[in-house]
């Protein structure tokens, strides 16, 4: 990973800077105009997995607080990726929402919204070198606090203090990639943690009909995706991946 990173930044290593401007739901982090994306590759379709329709037809799900509360009072990407709306009007408990921002196929529908892009590559070093433990911790700072100064207005993170270096790499990937389809598989790919989600059907006066809880436990086999329909269909010898039956709790 560390090899092929500074293989790539020598010939592109450019970041937009986030650290200085407004941003509102008029802004478009994915565009033609941010130098630091590689590579697009192709339709994210958040429309499909959204909870609200607005008036403009456009489409959003509400953010996790966990994910708000990781964001620092001077990080300018909590504006440039998530956005503060009301449902204008329409009787749903909690208002304002927080929803993506970072990319719309509304907004800029000719723009391929899954991409390769600089930030990442400064995060997979960064988690590299913590993985190969404290010796390296000066070199995983110096990539996430890089990658910082063009992200926030002024830096509000002691990093003297930091004592858990795969920690702030796991957090700063959290902000930076959130919603570009990295979550799951870092989860996979480090502690496998229980995750519960719990899921409400409201009437048209936002009244809660019923609630449900559904549990991902804590290294679930469920972590582990189904084999594809159709690769079994070509080795019908393959065995499947267990997959327990999903009930809610």
């Amino acid at each position: 990973v560390i090899k092929y990173t500074n293989e790539v930044l020598k010939n592109h290593n450019s970041l937009k800077d986030l650290s200085t401007g407004i941003f509102n739901e008029r802004s478009v982090f994915y565009s033609e105009s941010n130098p630091e994306i590689i590579f697009s590759c192709g339709n994210s379709q958040f429309e499909k997995h959204s909870m609200y329709s607005f008036p403009r037809n456009e489409t959003y799900f509400s953010i996790s607080d966990d994910l708000l509360e990781l964001y620092t009072p001077n990080d300018n990407r909590k504006t440039a990726y998530i956005l503060k709306v009301s449902l204008r009007g329409r009787p749903i408990p909690g208002e304002p929402y927080y929803v993506q921002n970072k990319m719309s196929f509304f907004k800029n529908p000719d723009f391929y919204q899954r991409n390769f892009r600089v930030a990442e590559l400064y995060l997979n070093r960064a988690e590299a070198h913590a993985e190969k433990g404290e010796a390296f911790k000066t070199d995983v700072i110096n990539d996430i606090r890089y990658l910082r100064t063009y992200r926030v207005r002024s830096e509000d993170i002691n990093f003297d203090d930091i004592t858990n270096i795969k920690q702030l790499v796991r957090d700063e990937r959290r902000r930076e990639l959130c919603f570009e389809s990295h979550r799951w598989f870092d989860l996979r790919r480090w502690d496998r943690p229980e995750i519960m989600h719990e899921y409400m059907v409201l009437d048209n006066n936002g009244q809660t009909i019923s609630t449900e809880t559904y549990v991902l436990h804590k290294d679930d086999p469920a972590y582990t995706l189904q084999i594809p329909y159709e690769v079994r269909q070509f080795n019908p010898s393959m065995k499947t991946n267990r997959r327990p039956v999903r009930n809610s709790q």
